[in-house]
């Protein structure tokens, strides 16, 4: 089918809840089965900086892998982050009621090996982007807000052949954000929260926000892959949007009712109406970019 609606998951779900969410459309799973390819949660990680095991960074780590070697039972854990990978990092706070809650997890297969062994990894669940400067964004307690955070890789993350280097040219992909209607642009509204009372609504942003953005190395002057990481606001009768292209295929991320990340595919016939606005609207996303870096510059001369 040209429309297909491949991922659903409730931000307030029967076991894990979280406003963070990863979306691998081109992942193939460790077999025939593992075809998931939305995730809770953002990773983790606590960076050591040097043998005396000082701390470098704390955050959500952003890219497409990461190196984590367990030690004994009560060390710190020794983290080497991929040298594309960034860290969106947690703000410093003076008070435990702000602190980001972090989550521990041991998968299925590690809970069977004794605990000495076993590779405890770390999620968050809940949280909201803060803005504390020019390119300064960090992670912050959940504020109550209405947004769902999403992580969204696409490219090739596999090794290279030979034979691969041939489709450098063919490899289309990134994720922008989107505004109109579910299946084609009927209106450019604000988004707004009817939950509130009338005095107290006020028109959103109609436009997902870009977090942060990281590539891999440049073939033909394109990016490997691309991983960005997108802040949507929804209410239960709106939501903002955010389109994906990876290679022929189409995902269109929204909230829908205010409990649920939908994502939809669209190939075929569909995914050729898709690709005329996600070439515009990329084209106004860099030209959006430019004149940001423009007015940043001059910020930091004066």
């Amino acid at each position: 089918m040209p429309t297909t609606e491949i991922a659903r998951i409730k931000i307030n779900g029967k076991t894990v809840n979280g406003n963070n969410f990863r979306f691998l459309p081109g992942r193939t799973g460790r077999n025939a089965s593992d075809t998931k390819t939305l995730f809770r949660s953002f990773s983790y990680v606590r960076v050591i900086a040097d043998d005396a095991n000082n701390i470098a960074a704390l955050g959500a780590v952003v890219g497409p892998s990461k190196e984590v070697q367990h030690q004994d039972p009560g060390d710190p854990e020794s983290v080497v982050v991929e040298r594309h990978s960034k860290i969106v990092p947690l703000a410093q706070v003076s008070d435990r009621a702000d602190v980001v809650p972090i989550r521990n997890y041991v998968t299925p297969e590690d809970q069977k090996k004794p605990k000495e062994q076993q590779l405890v990894k770390k999620y968050i669940d809940w949280a909201s982007f803060k803005e504390l400067g020019p390119d300064d964004v960090r992670l912050v307690k959940y504020l109550g807000n209405r947004t769902v955070n999403v992580e969204i890789w696409t490219g090739l993350f596999e090794p290279l052949t030979e034979e691969m280097y041939q489709l450098a040219g063919a490899i289309l992909h990134g994720s922008v954000a989107y505004a109109g209607g579910k299946r084609v642009v009927k209106a450019k509204k604000g988004l707004i929260d009817p939950t509130k009372p009338a005095e107290a609504q006020k028109v959103a942003r109609n436009m997902a926000r870009l977090i942060q953005e990281e590539h891999g190395d440049l073939v033909a002057g394109v990016p490997l892959w691309t991983v960005n990481t997108w802040e949507i606001e929804h209410s239960p009768k709106d939501s903002e949007m955010v389109l994906v292209r990876h290679f022929g295929t189409y995902y269109l991320v929204e909230v829908q009712g205010g409990e649920t990340l939908v994502i939809t595919k669209f190939t075929g016939a569909e995914a050729a109406k898709w690709d005329k606005r996600f070439n515009r609207l990329l084209g106004d996303q860099l030209h959006e970019r430019q004149e940001r870096a423009k007015i940043n510059a001059a910020v930091v001369a004066a």
